[in-house]
């Protein structure tokens, strides 16, 4: 099997708010939520409006908003985790859902840990 080939690009809010980052993948995600929802609006959502990949994000610990479009998947963290936490559930995740074997770093990444910034 191939490896999930991925860059990370962080982006702090403002202020003291969570922070956000964009995770561009070689792979096109399932459905599409061109607007941020929160973990709170999506389980509140009838089942038949929730779809496997975004129910597999919101399963990790820590992600309490999400944004998918075409190559590109972006989340909030919850200010009690840490980035290597949130990041390595998240990652996990996306390489089993799109059935790699491995993770590929793409020139230019920022860390998991949340360096690079």
């Amino acid at each position: 099997m191939a490896s999930l080939k991925y860059k990370l690009e962080y982006n702090k809010m403002s202020g003291t708010s969570d922070d956000g980052i964009y995770v561009h993948l070689r792979e096109d995600p399932a459905g599409y939520y061109r607007f941020q929802i929160g973990k709170e609006a999506y389980d509140a959502l009838d089942s038949t409006a929730q779809d496997a990949f975004a129910n597999g994000l919101f399963a990790v610990k820590g992600i309490e908003e999400i944004s998918v479009t075409a190559y590109r998947v972006w989340y909030m963290k919850a200010p009690a985790y840490q980035w290597d936490e949130v990041n390595t559930g998240a990652l996990a995740f996306l390489k089993t859902f799109f059935g790699k074997s491995s993770l590929e770093e793409i020139s230019g990444s920022a860390k998991i840990d949340g360096s690079g910034l």
